[in-house]
């Protein structure tokens, strides 16, 4: 499992067989869920970012309170509990948006849900916006920073980088067909930070950056 390794030996067995379990009541891959936990907090569940998103997946006060939490409870949970609240995010996205087909799908389900499915050259945010300010450092696609504008190629290239060189990871947008995905594209070099206080993230929830 990707980064399976990260995880605390402590708990690195449970929690692996915890993630492959809830990748399958979510319909997902669980390789797709440890990329976007490392993006999101570089696998740790104590991680709160500029805005008070926190956890795993960096849910905000707002989002923790659809899921009947609070933030508090999210960061009192351990890598085990706080799968409970991964979770809930995902059921209630993947009702209002569908399912994820692929891990850059469901990094944008975390992330912006609107873009998901969307071509590259879709545009999530512009300069001037809220939502571009608190994100900006991903506009830079391919180290070619400040476009003005984020879109969906700049997430692609940003989820790329929690996906080791050649790295094969699996896609359902062709259930039928084992085809897979492979992790390409120059890695845009690493520093893309969001975020001032304990993890690496880009404040990956919806009504944060809309």
């Amino acid at each position: 499992m990707l980064h399976l390794e990260k995880i605390p030996s402590g708990v690195r067995s449970a929690f692996g067989r915890a993630v492959l379990d809830l990748s399958k009541r979510l319909g997902i891959h669980p390789d797709w869920l440890m990329a976007v936990f490392y993006r999101e907090s570089r696998l740790n569940p104590a991680s709160v970012n500029t805005y008070n998103a926190a956890g795993l997946i960096q849910i905000t006060p707002t989002t923790a309170q659809d899921i009947n939490a609070t933030t508090a409870q999210i960061l009192k949970a351990g890598y085990l509990d706080q799968l409970v609240y991964v979770e809930r995010y995902y059921a209630m996205r993947i009702k209002q948006w569908g399912t994820p087909k692929s891990v850059y799908d469901l990094y944008l389900l975390t992330f912006y849900p609107p873009a998901m499915g969307k071509p590259d050259g879709h545009v999530l945010f512009r300069a001037g916006s809220t939502p571009y300010e608190r994100n900006k450092a991903l506009d830079n696609f391919l180290g070619v920073p400040k476009k003005g504008y984020i879109s969906v190629r700049d997430i692609k290239s940003f989820v790329n980088q929690a996906i080791p060189e050649g790295y094969r990871v699996a896609t359902n947008e062709t259930p039928a067909t084992p085809w897979v995905l492979v992790a390409s594209a120059v890695l845009v070099a690493a520093g893309l930070l969001i975020g001032e206080k304990t993890n690496q993230n880009t404040n990956a929830t919806y009504e944060q950056n809309a």
